[in-house]
């Protein structure tokens, strides 16, 4: 029986791939459904994995068909940028018995969020038995949230999902997110909060915003963050606990 290989590829909407910097990459979940079995394509990271290059120039067979795109900033163009994989991207990956027929194959894929449930999409896939190389990229939309107390301030990281940094020399400007801060304190009062983008961080891996508390903020309990993208339909939240 002819071999045939599937390899799927998970990129981040407006991002790389969900690499080395990505949320809970261990906790991904790729099953391949054909001709009556169920097979588990591994997402394993490698001491060498990257998670993709940004190219200005589209390589077929190798780029991705959703670009990177930044938005201009003060006397800057928009950029238009494709993620290109290499020997090292991180995807999931199996060899298979290829069906002697034309067969409707399902991918059922699933990925972390910092909020609630995961990310799913079931997509089919038409076996053909003069193909043998099957390459799949599944855009994943969100945002990474990561946690952060500073004394005095309600703060948050901002990341894409692929765990790329958002700040003004990446490919993801400050100014393209709006951070809210929703605060509940110890006497059930609620106060919501906009979050700025700290310029005291190292630029290059930044992606902290924040806000500096009044003297007269009550104990908090709770802080429930929402980050949007202003240019894609990218959304994160995160349930940050002080005190129980």
């Amino acid at each position: 029986m002819t071999k045939a290989q599937i390899t799927v590829y998970l990129q981040a909407l407006d991002g790389h791939f969900l690499g080395p910097r990505a949320y809970e990459t261990n906790k991904i979940s790729i099953k391949f459904h054909y001709s009556g079995r169920e097979v588990d394509l591994p997402y394993k990271l490698a001491s060498d994995s990257d998670d993709g290059s940004p190219t200005k120039d589209f390589v077929t067979g190798k780029s991705t068909f959703m670009p990177i795109i930044t938005v201009p900033g003060a006397n800057k163009p928009t950029q238009v940028n494709f993620l290109t994989s290499d020997n090292q991207s991180i995807a999931g990956t199996h060899v298979f018995d290829l069906p002697n027929q034309i067969e409707r194959a399902e991918l059922d894929i699933s990925v972390p969020l910092t909020y609630g449930d995961p990310f799913r999409i079931r997509q089919q896939v038409i076996l053909h038995p003069a193909q043998t190389i099957y390459k799949i990229i599944i855009v994943v939309p969100g945002l990474y949230l990561a946690e952060s107390k500073i004394p005095g301030m309600v703060s948050v990281y901002v990341r894409m999902m692929c765990g790329c940094p958002v700040s003004p020399t990446t490919l993801w400007p400050d100014g393209d997110f709006i951070v809210f801060a929703d605060v509940l304190d110890t006497f059930g009062g609620t106060n919501t909060y906009k979050l700025e983008y700290d310029k005291n961080q190292p630029v290059t891996s930044n992606s902290l915003f924040s806000y500096k508390l009044s003297g007269s903020q009550k104990p908090i309990r709770t802080v429930t963050f929402r980050a949007n993208q202003i240019s894609a339909p990218n959304y994160g939240v995160l349930v940050q606990v002080y005190l129980v």
